[in-house]
């Protein structure tokens, strides 16, 4: 099987004008640049903390940060907050997922 052969194709020889006037008629939006976009925050000092737990709290854990549709990460610090311990509004984000709708079975 050969493949196809393309013709290229030839620059146009009009004015940018002209093309600028085509495109008012027809209503099609000017190009912009792009603004610069926001820079992210610089991430804030973080820790890795490991602990044991029995299997049941680990699972019980996870089953209901899934229920809250929230990260383990985000459902332990709440947790941690409610206990009395100072944790940032800005420590609590959203991690990014994507937010799934609940499947209806019929």
């Amino acid at each position: 099987m050969s493949k196809p052969t393309f013709k290229s194709i030839q620059p146009l020889d009009v004015s940018d004008a002209a093309l600028q006037n085509f495109n008012e008629k027809l209503g099609v939006p000017a190009m912009v640049r792009p603004t610069k976009a926001k820079e992210a925050p610089a991430p804030r000092p973080s820790e890795k903390l490991t602990v044991m737990l029995p299997t049941y709290v680990a699972d019980e854990v996870r089953q209901q940060a899934l229920t809250k549709r929230m990260t383990v990460r985000n459902f332990i610090l709440m947790a941690i907050k409610a206990q009395g311990i100072a944790v940032e509004d800005a420590d609590l984000f959203n991690d990014g997922r994507r937010s799934r709708p609940k499947s209806r079975v019929a």
